[in-house]
């Protein structure tokens, strides 16, 4: 499985070093996702926030703290102002397992979620897949600006989970997902190949963090175990 993400990875990666991000590229992003206000940029919610089910929302502080890290030191090889980017708030970092809708697909209207009476049915899936494992290693900026921390994975659970979902809950309209990452910001101006080159040559190998995830998160913060998983009552999702 880390072969097949490498590659995967690998290729967005070659693709953002040979065109660089394209002024168009950002503009398509601005116009779509973006409204600007007192000279900054506001993403909408639908850019950001999740729909479905993820691991993190919000990751444990080891973590976050790693990412925040080398998000700082990216930007300050970059030497960006502000207005130039968007940052994914630390506490929202989080890597989808499936979304119910997507932004790309659906627009960005973050109401368009999992039913909560879909819930029972996903966390009855989950009970027949153990804790998932990601280990984070690498910064990728892609062609389009997005700047992803690319994830591993020590087996195709997650791959098999999100199969599952889709095959049961009903009204899933996110297309198949082949990599796990989690978006940590934003590029919000064009930047050369070299530019690009550079960033995704220093960091795509450079190591982030590793966590067992007991349990996701669905989109209105309910909690869902994995197998083996201990928890109390208070611990468990609500559908009041």
């Amino acid at each position: 499985m880390w072969s097949a993400l490498q590659l995967r990875y690998d290729a967005l990666r070659l693709s953002a070093n040979r065109t660089g991000i394209t002024d168009s590229a950002i503009q398509a992003v601005k116009t779509r996702f973006f409204t600007q206000k007192n000279n900054c940029w506001i993403a909408d919610e639908g850019f950001w926030k999740p729909t479905g089910i993820v691991l993190g929302y919000p990751f444990p502080d080891f973590l976050i703290q790693h990412f925040l890290t080398i998000r700082h030191q990216i930007l300050e090889m970059l030497n960006l102002s502000s207005t130039e980017y968007w940052l994914q708030q630390a506490e929202h970092f989080h890597t989808t397992i499936q979304s119910y809708s997507h932004y790309t697909e659906r627009g960005f209207n973050p109401r368009i979620i999992f039913p909560g009476d879909e819930l029972p049915k996903a966390q009855q899936i989950m009970t027949a897949f153990s804790p998932i494992t990601l280990i984070y290693q690498g910064i990728l900026i892609t062609a389009d600006g997005s700047i992803l921390a690319t994830g591993f994975l020590e087996n195709n659970d997650l791959f098999s989970l999100r199969e599952q979902l889709k095959k049961t809950i009903l009204g899933i309209t996110q297309r198949d997902f082949n990599i796990a990452h989690c978006k940590i910001g934003q590029l919000l101006i064009p930047l050369s190949s070299e530019k690009v080159t550079a960033i995704n040559d220093a960091f795509s190998s450079l190591p982030i963090g590793k966590c067992v995830f007991q349990f996701a998160t669905a989109c209105r913060g309910e909690k869902l175990y994995f197998a083996s998983t201990n928890t109390k009552s208070s611990d468990t999702f609500s559908l009041s």
